[in-house]
């Protein structure tokens, strides 16, 4: 397959972020840069590193710039979701969960019979489309299905300032694991309603429990026999109350179940539009060692770029092997 050399997305006339590094691109006092060269903005949070863009002329190692230039490289990129997993914010700007602007936000996919950055037009969950976050607070060390690539999503908080160029992804409820959200398919039909078959436990939204915590979830659901579907979740989208304290329950229960890394967590994304030209793809993704992996990657790069005119690179992803371990993300030419 041919290699692409381009490491350029085509202007939009727009200021541009690879990502956020526990931070936003709605941060008070950032302004765009020029074509030239990227500046370094401060946050204004003493928490929060500043923002990760490309600088035209090439950026040294360990310079970080405001948002503003077209392009994103490859080590940028990989630099950024570094940073993101390595992250520990408990909330982002403007008190968003802290998946809106930390950790790593990527689906796990296969090439098939639709474009892999497309939600399922067929799925039996129309208004929700699965995701798994990975932070190192949250690790996990195996994908769903066994799948070994996929595609990571631009923080919601970075597309949020960047409407013209992204489609922001608000993620609607979480499951600190793999809950089966193929079978959650009633209500509002976003895979955040009660398990279809469960009927010896209740698997309604956390909130609805009375469970807005690490330690109610435990008591109800650590000995379940059945962990894919005797969970609740919890509501994280805009509107639900205390949703960023609410979200750190998610890490803070796989803290309590280390034996059970090897599970991703799940979180439901709001769907979005079919062959939406903004969709936030960040970068394709492949596991370390898999061969298979790359070569779909490198396929879904090529078809990306050709169908919306933006080039995003493929990262190597090294997953962590133990709790709280370390992954690494390295950009592949």
């Amino acid at each position: 397959m041919k290699h692409v050399w381009i490491r350029r997305y085509r202007a939009w006339g727009v200021a541009f972020a690879i990502a956020t590094v526990a931070a936003c691109s709605s941060v008070p006092g950032t302004r765009p840069a020029s074509p030239e060269r990227a500046t370094v903005v401060a946050s204004h949070r003493a928490d929060v590193p500043p923002l990760v863009a490309h600088d035209s002329r090439g950026a040294g190692p360990g310079m970080t710039y405001s948002v503003g230039v077209q392009d994103a490289d490859g080590p940028s990129v990989a630099a950024a979701l570094q940073a993101r997993y390595a992250s520990a914010v408990t909330a982002c700007p403007g008190g968003l969960p802290a998946v809106s602007c930390s950790g790593v936000l990527m689906r796990a996919t296969v090439r098939g019979a639709y474009r892999v950055w497309n939600p399922n037009p067929v799925s039996r969950t129309p208004r929700g489309v699965p995701f798994s976050w990975l932070r190192r607070d949250a690790a996990f060390s195996g994908m769903v299905f066994n799948y070994t690539n996929g595609f990571i999503v631009v923080p919601y908080q970075t597309a949020l300032g960047l409407p013209g160029r992204y489609t922001a992804l608000e993620v609607q409820c979480v499951y600190a694991y793999d809950a089966d959200t193929y079978n959650r398919t009633t209500g509002l039909r976003d895979g955040c309603s009660p398990h279809d078959t469960e009927k010896s436990t209740n698997t309604a939204p956390c909130q609805s429990q009375d469970i807005f915590n690490a330690d109610q979830w435990l008591r109800r659901f650590e000995y379940a026999t059945n962990r894919y579907t005797m969970q609740c979740g919890f509501r994280v989208s805009a509107g639900t109350p205390n949703a960023a304290a609410v979200f750190m329950a998610l890490p803070a229960i796989r803290a309590k179940l280390p034996n059970e890394m090897w599970l991703h967590d799940e979180l439901m994304v709001a769907t979005w539009g079919q062959d939406d030209p903004r969709v936030p793809v960040e970068a394709f993704f492949f596991l370390a060692g898999s061969a298979a992996g790359l070569a779909e990657a490198r396929a879904n790069q090529t078809d990306f770029q050709a169908v919306t005119g933006h080039w995003v690179p493929v990262i190597q992803l090294t997953l962590p092997t133990s709790p709280n371990g370390p992954a690494s993300f390295t950009y592949t030419p």
